[in-house]
């Protein structure tokens, strides 16, 4: 009776420990398949991010024409003005234009610059790169909201634009600062269990 006992009861062990392995190979195997649909899903975000700023960008050059074509009307009304005897009146108002058009090339080489640093972060560091993707998505978003203030808006929506854009970048610099002391401090961890 106890020979079959103990064939039973590794009969039993047996099937458990298969059980136990089919349970994790099952588990890698849905873990594989949702980082793939959390994959497949990140990167329809960024072609539809993609769009959305393409779409954004063709918004922003007609601005830019329009503000291009204003300068040089006020220019030229400060000639006529010049011709006639008169004094220029439109110096200031020139100057303002041509800093928004600086301000949004400032913002456009940012927002290409960001773009360029999430393409490399996936590639080349995707760990840090999914601690960061939601923080650049903020900033992209806080770009072309800047870039759309400083196209239509007034001061009072251009200066509210640079603070939030601001903030999301200190926000997203804490964030890279606080996933490097974790890196920093999990390898000197690693370094200290492998000497000890």
């Amino acid at each position: 009776m106890t020979r079959k006992f103990v064939l039973f009861a590794l009969f039993v062990m047996i099937a458990g420990a298969g059980f136990v392995a089919y349970w994790a190979y099952h588990q890698r195997n849905i873990q594989s398949q949702a980082d793939a649909a959390l994959a497949h899903q990140a990167k329809e975000l960024r072609q539809h991010k993609a769009f959305e700023l393409e779409e954004a960008e063709m918004t922003f050059e007609i601005q830019r024409r329009n503000i291009a074509a204003e300068i040089e009307n006020l220019q030229l009304d400060d000639k006529i003005r010049e011709l006639r005897g008169y004094s220029k009146k439109n110096g200031i108002a020139v100057a303002k234009l041509e800093n928004k058009l600086t301000y949004e090339d400032l913002l456009k080489s940012q927002e290409a610059q960001i773009i360029k640093q999430e393409d490399l972060l996936e590639k080349n560091l995707p760990q840090f790169f999914k601690v960061m993707q939601v923080p650049y998505e903020a900033v992209l978003d806080a770009l072309v909201a800047a870039r759309m203030a400083n196209a239509t808006g007034s001061e009072a929506d251009r200066a509210a634009a640079r603070l939030k854009l601001d903030a999301v970048l200190k926000k997203a610099q804490v964030i890279a600062e606080e996933y490097e002391h974790k890196s920093q401090k999990d390898r000197t961890d690693a370094q200290n269990s492998v000497v000890h």
